[in-house]
């Protein structure tokens, strides 16, 4: 008989702490964890693939699912229909392979697309860009045309000072501030600044 694998559904950020718990009820878990790349961090950061959720399965196969809603940072099993849904072990496998692929290089990390508009953030100040050529690896620096009182200007600037903007969020490519924080007020009030970031 195949194993097949089920999801739970964690609280965030307890996906590691319910892994163990779980262990005491005599499940297999698995927690897909992918490297981000910080350069300002000495060791690689790892973070959920897929956060507040983990896959389980029973340690032998004849044995039925336990409830886990009671669990303290759980909110159950995941279900459709009233049914709880599994997972070939085949497709655990892919995830697996991916995983692996993606740790031995480095990591998730955004390829910007030749064209695309960004923010830079350098300290307090943001500035809107467009991506000429994207960074070989998130360690390096990638070439951006800078939008500067009404120029723009060719740079060169570290991956991780790049972030990406949804083009809908953004009316026109102006600057956000004019250092140590201070935001550009816009008389006409056609842009607003605080459109442009959200959390």
């Amino acid at each position: 008989m195949k194993s097949k694998w089920h999801v739970v559904i964690t609280f965030p950020k307890r996906e590691n702490e319910v892994s163990r718990v779980l262990e005491k009820y005599n499940l297999i878990c698995y927690n897909p964890l992918v490297k981000i790349p910080n350069s300002l961090e000495i060791e690689d950061v790892y973070t959920p693939l897929f956060p507040g959720y983990l896959f389980a399965k029973p340690i032998d196969t004849n044995h039925k699912l336990p409830s886990i809603s009671h669990i303290n940072g759980v909110y159950g099993w995941l279900k459709f229909n009233d049914e709880i849904s599994f997972i070939d072990d085949e497709i655990i496998s892919e995830i697996k392979k991916t995983i692996f692929k993606l740790n031995s290089s480095y990591g998730l990390w955004s390829n910007y697309e030749t064209g695309e508009k960004v923010i830079i953030e350098k300290g307090k100040l943001s500035e809107f860009a467009e991506i000429i050529e994207n960074a070989k690896s998130p360690y390096e620096n990638a070439k951006v045309l800078m939008h500067f009182m009404g120029r723009k200007i060719p740079a060169l600037v570290p991956w991780s000072s790049i972030k990406p903007i949804k083009s809908s969020n953004v009316k026109n490519n102006r600057r956000l501030t004019r250092g140590r924080g201070r935001k550009i007020r816009n008389p006409d009030n056609k842009f607003k600044p605080s459109m442009v970031l959200q959390k």
